[in-house]
């Protein structure tokens, strides 16, 4: 039963305080639109998995988040990476195409490297 210092994902109570502090990737990515959409994701290792935190929006809006849970972390990565392919991939029928201008890849100790595009 969720309460109000816990989220309810997946068929889980996971606790809201049980993030350790590890980001393990960060992308933020813009598209070349009239109202400069752009779309962040972060993978974050939690006391009892992964989530994926999706931010979104455009001048003028109000952002949209969204978050995945996955117990594992090949499953994490496996969702992370596909939602980058599917967002910056060219040939994609969606009316914005994104573009790479962030990529943060972290350790164990935290952010590793940053890579400015």
């Amino acid at each position: 039963m969720p309460t109000k210092d816990t989220l309810h994902i997946g068929g889980l109570d996971l606790p809201l305080f049980s993030c350790d502090g590890h980001l393990l990737r960060h992308v933020r990515l813009e598209a070349a639109s009239t109202r400069g959409a752009w779309y962040e994701l972060k993978l974050l290792r939690i006391q009892d998995g992964y989530l994926i935190d999706k931010i979104s929006g455009a001048e003028g809006m109000k952002p949209h988040t969204e978050t995945w849970f996955r117990k594992g972390f090949q499953e994490a990565v496996s969702k992370f990476e596909a939602i980058v392919r599917e967002k910056t991939n060219p040939i994609s029928r969606r009316p914005r195409h994104y573009q790479v201008v962030l990529r943060e890849e972290g350790s164990v100790d935290g952010i590793a490297s940053e890579n400015k595009i």
